[in-house]
């Protein structure tokens, strides 16, 4: 999510003589739902793809099994699991690319917190550096979603009447 700074300079740090209009504010929510979208698709490919899963979720599906005096899960069953992880991602990347579908980027915020708290849990305080780091994958659907929320107003549904033949 390194496009965040760019389309904060489209935002709010123009020249005064420029000023900030809904047209860069659209610009700068597109490229970073599209930074978000292309985030969410290629660490979900890479999940999906791999040969072993890595270290990081291996211990992270551990410490869960562990928690939650699960029995110890075999090595298969991780890279399985990895891998429907990989598969959601994808998913969630591809529906929030395609719509503006606010439960999508709720999804996509929840997940991003989770994920990145859990790196946090997991290497106590080693893990802080990289919780700091990934804040950006909760931070800028959330950005996406408030631009949705305060700008896009929902339509009522428009039903439209049925013809009817007066033959």
């Amino acid at each position: 999510l390194f496009i965040a700074p760019l389309s904060l300079m489209l935002i709010d740090f123009w020249p005064p003589d420029i000023k900030t209009s809904l047209i860069l504010t659209r610009s700068a929510a597109s490229l970073l739902q599209l930074a978000t979208a292309a985030t969410f698709l290629v660490h979900g490919g890479k999940l999906v793809t791999a040969e072993t899963p890595p270290e990081v979720l291996t211990r992270l599906i551990e410490f869960a099994t562990r928690h939650m005096s699960w029995s110890d899960l075999d090595e298969g069953i991780v890279r399985h699991v990895v891998q429907f992880i990989g598969i959601a991602e994808v998913a969630a990347g591809v529906a929030f690319l395609s719509s503006r579908n606010r439960m999508v980027a709720v999804l996509l915020v929840a997940w991003g917190l989770v994920s990145t708290l859990l790196f946090a849990l997991v290497h106590r305080g080693a893990g802080y550096h990289t919780s700091l780091i990934l804040a950006g994958t909760w931070g800028a659907p959330l950005f996406v979603l408030q631009f949705w929320l305060c700008t896009i107003a929902e339509q009522p549904p428009n039903y439209l009447p049925e013809e009817v033949d007066t033959e």
